[in-house]
């Protein structure tokens, strides 16, 4: 039996993850590797905006939700290396 009702909507996540991604970026002292990854996150946030004010179907809102979760990765792969 599938338990539609205790499924739980990504986009809070989402944005949580982007802010403490985008706070980080903004403590960087590199500068380019700084607008690299603000750059990125840029990119990133009129899909994460569309998710939160926009309905969609489904199928929509899971591709545009995982096209933001991966960017988010990105950015935090980027972020945890060491120069």
């Amino acid at each position: 039996m599938a338990l539609g009702f205790l499924h739980r909507d990504p986009v809070p996540g989402l944005r949580k993850k982007y802010d403490r991604a985008r706070e980080k970026a903004d403590k960087l002292k590199d500068r380019n590797r700084k607008l690299q990854i603000l750059r990125m996150l840029d990119q990133l946030e009129p899909t994460l905006i569309a998710l939160e004010e926009q309905d969609q179907p489904k199928f929509e809102r899971r591709r545009m939700a995982s096209y933001v979760r991966d960017g988010i990765g990105h950015v935090q792969d980027i972020l945890s290396e060491k120069k």
